[in-house]
């Protein structure tokens, strides 16, 4: 059995900055032939079985640039006993969200956003980012698809936390949860769990990443 290493140990905090490590990151971006946008959502379930409660998302290019929105949850959608709990506990009550936009308006809203991004920074292909981004990925396409409109994204959505595990040579996957990760790579800010700010957190944590990569990357030449 291989010997648990600690994060710490391996990447002592003073080796890098966050910021210097960002601004590395984002030139990586800007000559990328990609957009890398990042994605959050807040949901009473899971895809299939919860509605959609809250859209966050931020161009990893300029993260002042986002796009937000409540979605009001879908009649018949069943939901998560503990997921709702937990909306409940920051603040999205599905019971009291009948006033939100409904799925479909803000579906459109967010694909011409991506569009008029991909647009103005002329990028060939639209990434999607998350933070455990199978979770977020999988229902989103399920909400374009139940609203009949094409999913922008590929298959494969970009997972900070696997690209965390493999940049920071870690034997555990437990050392990839946001409190267990390098200070260097955690950006200050909480996560709040509004779905636009935890889009921002998560578009610092890829630069952040992005920039240990051609750190990494350096090292090694």
């Amino acid at each position: 059995m291989s010997e648990f290493r600690d994060n710490n140990e391996l990447n002592p905090a003073p080796k890098y900055e966050l910021e210097a490590l960002m601004g590395s990151g984002l030139e990586v971006l800007k000559n990328s032939p990609d957009l890398f946008v990042s994605i959050d959502l807040e949901s009473d379930g899971i895809a299939g079985k919860g509605s959609l409660l809250q859209v966050g998302a931020a161009d990893c290019l300029d993260l002042t640039n986002t796009f937000e929105s409540d979605v009001r949850p879908v009649e018949g959608m069943g939901f998560i006993p503990s997921n709702r709990e937990f909306c409940k506990s920051v603040g999205l009550d599905p019971d009291a969200m009948a006033d939100a936009p409904e799925a479909d308006e803000v579906i459109e809203k967010l694909d011409q956003w991506l569009s008029s991004l991909q647009q103005m920074h002329n990028k060939q292909r639209l990434v999607f980012v998350g933070f455990n981004a199978g979770y977020d990925h999988s229902l989103l396409w399920l909400y374009y698809e139940t609203v009949g409109k094409k999913f922008p994204f590929e298959i494969k959505p970009l997972d900070i936390p696997s690209q965390a595990f493999g940049e920071l040579d870690l034997n555990s996957w437990g050392q990839t949860s946001k409190s267990k990760l390098p200070d260097y790579l955690r950006p200050k800010d909480e996560f709040s769990h509004k779905a636009v700010d935890d889009s921002v957190w998560q578009g610092k944590m890829l630069l952040a990443t992005m920039g240990l990569r051609q750190a990494n990357l350096k090292s090694i030449k």
